[in-house]
């Protein structure tokens, strides 16, 4: 976690696109991101896609699934 919280206090992120689907007691949610800064004084600019699946409980919403994967931009 140490790592975690040092690379997004170096870095800053930005949603480029962003999209929900609900159907009943289930939600997709996709992201695709822009991350740039500096981590353990190297450059970063990468491309990233994340998606959760929730599913209602009650009156909230629970993920119950995550995936996150980037790439080096170009």
């Amino acid at each position: 976690m140490p790592a975690d919280v040092a690379f997004a206090k170096g870095t800053s992120r930005k949603v480029l696109k962003s999209s929900e689907r609900i159907g009943g007691d289930l939600a997709v949610v996709v992201q695709e991101t822009e991350t740039r800064g500096m981590y353990n004084g190297t450059a970063i600019h990468m491309l990233g896609t994340e998606t959760a699946v929730l599913e209602k409980k009650g009156d909230g919403w629970v993920v119950t699934h995550f995936h996150w994967s980037s790439r080096k931009a170009k």
